[in-house]
């Protein structure tokens, strides 16, 4: 139950100690109102506190669409609502958002909010490689821009709220026709799902590899750098096919 102080409890293969050791706690309950589609509303303030004492806290009123992680993975890692890592996508999806933190100590802090929500060591390296491949990253002058406009993130600027993009052209269950073999040489869109197809399985192999040799996230985030980001390629592939 998200709420409170919830305790570090992992399942599968165990993360190395000094990583488990240092994943954080949260503060409050997670309470979501559902908007349209994948919109969510934080009713409460929530956060995660980190065991170094870092805090993360979304106010009560955010806007989430669980866009942090790339939607072109979500059917391999499952919605951002979805399991355990509920709490940890609230938090993420927010900092994502805003971007008043460094882009590589955000996907960092959701690594650290899975681990702390129970989230099983498979899923967690899993989960972090997708944000941390072809997740969303921004600059130093952004982040100043950001904390000067949102008052170090503890206000949202006015706005009408977002209609929800449901459906991903590439998503398991709903394949565009045309991407079969025959014609992807020839129509994008099947192009683009065979391009999609094949970020999921770089993803896949990322993640074995992190779970055959017991990866710490420096560890992930040095894989991930000899194999190269794909961040352009996934926002691309989200316009393609058209959410």
């Amino acid at each position: 139950m998200i709420g409170g102080s919830v305790a570090v409890a992992l399942g599968g293969a165990p993360l190395n100690i000094a990583f488990a050791q240092k994943a954080g706690h949260y503060e409050g309950n997670l309470e979501l109102e559902a908007l349209d589609g994948r919109l969510m509303r934080l009713k409460k303030r929530f956060s995660f506190i980190e065991a170094n004492g870092n805090r993360w806290t979304v106010p009560d009123g955010a806007i989430l669409d669980g866009a942090s992680i790339p939607r072109v993975f979500w059917s391999v890692v499952g919605g951002p609502w979805d399991g355990d890592y509920r709490a940890a996508s609230v938090i993420h999806d927010w900092y994502c958002a805003i971007r008043i933190q460094p882009w590589k100590d955000t996907h960092r802090m959701f690594y650290n909010a899975m681990v702390a929500s129970g989230v099983s060591a498979k899923m967690a390296r899993m989960m972090f490689l997708a944000v941390f491949y072809a997740g969303p990253s921004w600059d130093d002058l952004t982040i100043a821009n950001s904390r000067l406009l949102t008052e170090q993130g503890k206000k949202r600027l006015p706005g009408s709220i977002p209609k929800s993009r449901e459906k991903f052209m590439f998503d398991d269950g709903y394949y565009y026709a045309a991407a079969s073999k025959n014609n992807a040489s020839r129509d994008p869109l099947a192009q683009a799902y065979e391009a999609s197809e094949g970020l999921k399985a770089k993803l896949k192999t990322l993640a074995l590899q992190a779970d055959q040799h017991n990866m710490s996230d420096e560890q992930m985030i040095a894989l991930v750098d000899q194999t190269g980001r794909q961040e352009r390629l996934a926002h691309d592939l989200e316009i393609a096919a058209g959410i």
